[in-house]
């Protein structure tokens, strides 16, 4: 198992073909009709593990090298060229780009550092929500998902925000925004942000956070990823809650999303940081909306396949299959002599008394009383006349 620069692309772009995968999926019913949310939530999980995990692995024979003959190589004599050539010390194009890469990577994770610090002090510091029927209504969706009663789980109103979200992993809060809900539409928004909760949505996003700053050169990923990853999380929580719901309670869970939605769209908002990441509505696509609102009323996706879970870990096993090398051979040493590979087939040793002529390449290298230890395997024949024969 090593990590090298070939084997970190090899991830990039294994991300960035698992996330075309995740996308498609959530564009084509009948391809999620045979998935299933549960498969397609994992196979988030395999595309966040295939990005924290940029490795070949040799040792199993699991990743194998494709060496490129022309392209790799041209790029790789431009990046190790020497910019700056002192006696002690030089700098080459590659320097300069993983020093920049390293930069991007510091300043990406201090921004989400920073984000979730701040974003965490102004939450904390929101009132906590002392009405007992809005309390009630937490306990009762609360005991309903995790079959018990808990306080621990904060309830707080913020001009800042303009739609319902949680915050938090192990004390969340739930943020609800100015708007006049109705008690049961109380019910419904707890039910779903707690639901996040029991997922764990919140970590999830977090890890998200962390891959895409070491993958921020890549704006398929930066930009695209989160808002792929946030509408499978919506649409697993829908899932969930409305499978045992008749057609008047999704009415009404409908109806809420869609108050929302239409308050979030009218109302000027301050807060700038997570809000939208962790949030009932995401006002920003309505074709996403309108994708939660068919199914829940369709209830045409089934949670879980088998189908589903072997194929998204074929698809995670065979990202690791392949990384591209750059392949010199050189040909004349720094002596002057011919520079021989060992290749299957062309290397052999053959009988000469009490000696051992060597051939590589079908050429004749010279001969030796003992059989090196690099070349213990290769074949031994008596005469040429064996070679050829062996050949044919």
């Amino acid at each position: 198992m090593a990590i090298t620069i070939s084997s970190y692309i090899s991830s990039a772009v294994s991300i960035v073909i698992l996330s075309s995968v995740l996308f498609l999926i959530l564009k084509k019913e009948t391809i999620m009709s045979h998935f299933g949310l549960g498969c397609i939530y994992f196979l988030v999980l395999l595309l966040l593990l295939r990005g924290f995990i940029p490795v070949e692995f040799y040792k199993i024979n699991l990743t194998q090298t494709i060496y490129s003959q022309k392209i790799i190589p041209f790029i790789k004599d431009i990046l190790e060229k020497n910019i700056i050539d002192l006696e002690y010390f030089s700098i080459t194009w590659m320097k300069v780009l993983i020093f920049i890469y390293g930069i991007g990577v510091v300043i990406h994770l201090y921004k989400n550092i920073r984000g979730y610090y701040t974003t965490e002090k102004s939450i904390k510091a929101i009132s906590e929500i002392k009405d007992p029927k809005i309390i009630e209504k937490k306990q009762r969706a609360y005991k309903k998902i995790f079959g018990r009663d808990v306080n621990r789980v904060r309830i707080a109103c913020s001009d800042k925000f303009r739609t319902p979200a949680i915050w938090g992993l192990f004390k969340p809060t739930i943020i609800l925004p100015l708007y006049d809900y109705s008690e049961k539409d109380y019910y419904y928004i707890f039910f779903h942000e707690l639901m996040h909760y029991k997922h764990k949505d919140f970590l999830i996003k977090f890890l998200l956070d962390i891959l895409v700053a070491f993958y921020w050169w890549i704006p398929f990923i930066s930009k695209f990823l989160f808002r792929v990853v946030n509408q499978v999380q919506e649409l697993l929580v829908d899932y969930h809650l409305t499978k045992v719901m008749d057609r008047n309670e999704k009415i009404e869970y409908m109806t809420v999303l869609t108050k929302t939605l239409r308050f979030q769209k009218n109302t000027e908002c301050n807060l700038q940081n997570k809000e939208i990441i962790y949030a009932l509505v995401d006002g920003h696509s309505s074709e996403n909306i309108m994708q939660r609102l068919r199914y829940i009323m369709k209830n045409s996706v089934k949670k879980v396949s088998v189908f589903g879970i072997l194929i998204c870990t074929c698809l995670f096993l065979i990202s690791f299959l392949v990384v591209f090398e750059p392949y010199y051979h050189v040909e004349i040493d720094e002596d002057g002599n011919k520079v021989y590979e060992n290749i299957e087939g062309q290397t052999y040793y053959i009988q000469n008394g009490d000696k051992y002529d060597l051939y590589m390449e079908n050429e004749y290298v010279g001969t030796y009383d003992i059989i090196f230890e690099t070349f213990k395997d290769i074949p031994i024949y008596s005469t040429y006349e064996e070679v050829v024969e062996n050949e044919n």
